[in-house]
């Protein structure tokens, strides 16, 4: 029965991930899941980022940032970690429907027409799932790595794949929330063929730890928006990470420049407690 609460709590946030703004001058916008887009065509601005099991990345307009860390990654590459206001959020309930009706790896793009200047658009993903780490290994391929170290008691339970999405659809959906009477405009986006990243899912069954990985992450930035969490300072091995404790959970994240290409990492428990983030720490240095 915990298990199965885990599941449900974990589709629960992949339910509700509610977007920063999109600037309507981009003509491209990024969608990642752990998971990133190859080089954007972003006019120096900022990217914001909300992260869960699945990370979505587009462009901001007009948040302020409230922290800004100069972080250094593995091998002393900077990076920053940027919190921000928050954004315009959905209720988890109100395309529900429409959310179970997805195949897997597709997204409900939902846009609120009124009350939304910055032009929020909101992802609700379906995510692919495998049971095996070689089939999973298999359909990631170059840059597939599991950690080397996990907390006594926990086991590999299954795999989550993140697909790109054709970028066309935010400003489509920009354009055609201006002509309509409608109080939402809804999309189902299907996968391209590209895979932006891949999610391990390891769990005790009392708890679930996530370890997700974002290749070609377009910024040297991670930024977050504001939503109560505490967040800190953490030493991986002998790199920076931030540590975030946020409605009941815990995470880690970095970024790792791999011969200029930037990698997301964020290491995330479902459940805290007093040894999460030691848990976190330990997979994280198992990673490096």
């Amino acid at each position: 029965m915990k298990d199965t609460q885990s599941t449900d709590n974990l589709k629960k946030a992949f339910e509700n991930i509610a977007l920063p703004p999109i600037d309507v001058r981009q003509d491209v916008m990024q969608r990642i899941y752990n998971r990133k887009e190859v080089k954007p065509m972003f006019n120096k601005k900022k990217l914001l980022i909300i992260t869960v099991l699945a990370v979505v990345l587009l462009v901001s307009a007009g948040f302020g940032a409230m922290k800004i860390w100069d972080l250094q990654g593995p091998g002393n590459s900077p990076y920053t970690y940027q919190l921000f206001d928050r954004g315009d959020t959905l209720p988890p309930d109100l395309f529900r429907d429409d959310y179970e009706k997805l195949a897997p790896a597709e997204a409900l793009a939902i846009i609120k027409v009124k009350d939304n200047d910055k032009h929020a658009i909101n992802l609700r993903i379906k995510p692919k799932s495998v049971k095996s780490l070689y089939e999973l290994s298999s359909i990631i391929g170059n840059g597939f790595q599991t950690p080397s170290a996990v907390p006594e008691g926990y086991s590999f339970k299954e795999g989550n794949i993140g697909y790109r999405y054709d970028e066309s659809y935010a400003k489509e959906m920009i354009e055609e929330s201006k002509n309509t009477d409608l109080k939402y405009i809804k999309r189902v986006l299907k996968p391209t063929d590209q895979i932006s990243d891949f999610t391990l899912v390891y769990s005790n069954n009392k708890n679930e730890i996530t370890v997700s990985t974002i290749f070609n992450y377009p910024s040297k930035d991670i930024q977050d928006i504001e939503n109560g969490q505490k967040v800190n300072k953490v030493k991986v091995n002998n790199f920076d990470a931030v540590y975030v404790e946020n409605n009941g959970s815990g995470q880690i994240v970095w970024l790792k420049n791999n011969q200029g290409n930037m990698t997301y990492y964020c290491i995330r428990s479902l459940l805290l407690d007093q040894d999460t983030k030691d848990h976190l720490l330990k997979i994280a240095g198992s990673l490096n």
